[in-house]
């Protein structure tokens, strides 16, 4: 069977990974719940999120009321959210919250995109057992 797959790319170690059978996919901001959307808002340093494709304040020269983030990818299982946006500054780069029942609970960060997708293998396993 196909497990969902979000890798993190590495920044001077491993990448990370959340591997799920269950990870339903979202293509939207708008399709993650109000409640969720507003936990991570909230979060220092994330602010207004646009959804994909719209305008955001993508490098440190701040114009007009853009938002300073924009939705990336996201998937969810039951009340679990993995949710990486784009965020702009000196540095364009990636941030990715897992989100556990409506509370941010950890935060990784990366200048390459993570991918989310179908894994490939039979099982839900990666090479080192997780």
């Amino acid at each position: 069977m196909a497990a969902l797959v979000l890798t993190l790319p590495a920044t001077g170690g491993e990448a990370a990974a959340v591997s799920s059978d269950a990870c339903v996919p979202v293509k939207s901001w708008q399709q993650v719940p109000p409640a969720v959307r507003a936990q991570l808002e909230a979060a220092p340093g994330v602010g207004r999120t646009a959804d994909e494709g719209e305008p955001f304040n993508a490098t440190d020269l701040l114009m007009g009321d853009l938002p300073l983030s924009r939705f990336f990818a996201a998937c969810y299982e039951g009340p679990n959210w993995i949710i990486a946006i784009e965020r702009g500054g000196r540095s364009r780069h990636f941030e990715t919250f897992m989100v556990r029942r409506s509370q941010v609970d950890s935060k990784d960060r990366s200048l390459e995109p993570p991918t989310i997708g179908a894994s490939t293998s039979s099982s839900g396993d990666s090479e080192d057992g997780r």
